[in-house]
């Protein structure tokens, strides 16, 4: 049986998404009056559906948890720890 590559992981996988999220333009002149970076949004929309979360509000009110906050900013390269709220996810 072949060896599996060594940079076949999650964490690189989620890593290149990330870099995607951090290619698109953003090009609205009202930006977030929370100072929260346009690829965050995607970022955490990702983080969210890729733990598998129920709801938008369930992903926001886990996001006390510093365990969580700390995955965010680490796996998924969200920027200061700064996440939309469910509203603004929307």
């Amino acid at each position: 049986m072949p060896k599996a590559s060594k940079h076949l992981k999650a964490s690189n996988l989620i890593g290149q998404v990330c870099e995607c999220f951090d290619e698109i333009p953003y090009h609205r002149s009202n930006h977030c009056k929370n100072g929260i970076p346009f690829p965050n949004f995607a970022k955490s929309a990702f983080a969210m559906l890729h733990q598998k979360y129920d709801s938008l509000l369930s992903f926001d009110t886990d996001l006390a948890d510093p365990i969580l906050a700390h995955n965010l900013e680490t796996l998924y390269h969200v920027q200061d720890q700064k996440v939309p709220s469910d509203t603004r996810m929307r």
